[in-house]
């Protein structure tokens, strides 16, 4: 743009040495003009500093916010897992329980079984009448379920003891 020193009634180009007598309404409507075109420039680089100051903050505040939602489904997930390990927990106690219950059954039935067998070798000793049946009865059932090794070692005496007693009427 081209910048014009005012001398007397006549203006002179800064970058030229000769006067020009142009009206001074042309030159001020020049001015005018070179001055809005400035501002509307300035309004431009304005315009373009607040735009990109409102998408920083938009990228800002997206972040922060999908910071947050992170956060909270972090949280969630935090929250449903601990819950989902507590029905575990609870489940795996209930379950222990009946099993110590079973144990407990099964260590009466074990403890009946072995009192049974010591009676009946007692009774096999005393020739006791009807004590052969649940004898054999004892040592069939050695072969269809596996019983503790002091069972076995009970079962086989009776064996030992029925099939080589002389007075046995087998």
């Amino acid at each position: 743009m081209k910048q014009y020193k005012r001398i007397g009634e006549l203006y002179q180009d800064e970058k030229s040495d000769q006067c020009r007598g142009l009206p001074r309404a042309d030159l001020l409507y020049k001015k005018d003009r070179e001055i809005t075109e400035r501002e509307q420039e300035d309004s431009r680089e304005e315009a373009q500093v607040i735009a990109q100051a409102i998408l920083s903050i938009k990228s800002i505040e997206t972040e922060l916010d999908r910071k947050e939602k992170n956060r909270i489904a972090a949280k969630k997930s935090r929250e449903k897992r601990l819950q989902y390990i507590e029905d575990i927990e609870y489940q795996l106690y209930h379950e222990k329980a009946k099993n110590h219950r079973l144990h407990q059954h099964i260590n009466i039935l074990y403890n009946v079984l072995e009192k049974l067998l010591v009676e009946t070798e007692i009774s096999l000793a005393e020739k006791r009448s009807g004590i052969l049946q649940l004898a054999s009865i004892f040592v069939g059932c050695d072969e269809y379920i596996s019983l503790p090794t002091k069972h076995k070692e009970i079962i086989g005496k009776l064996k030992y003891f029925l099939f080589t007693s002389k007075t046995s009427d087998i």
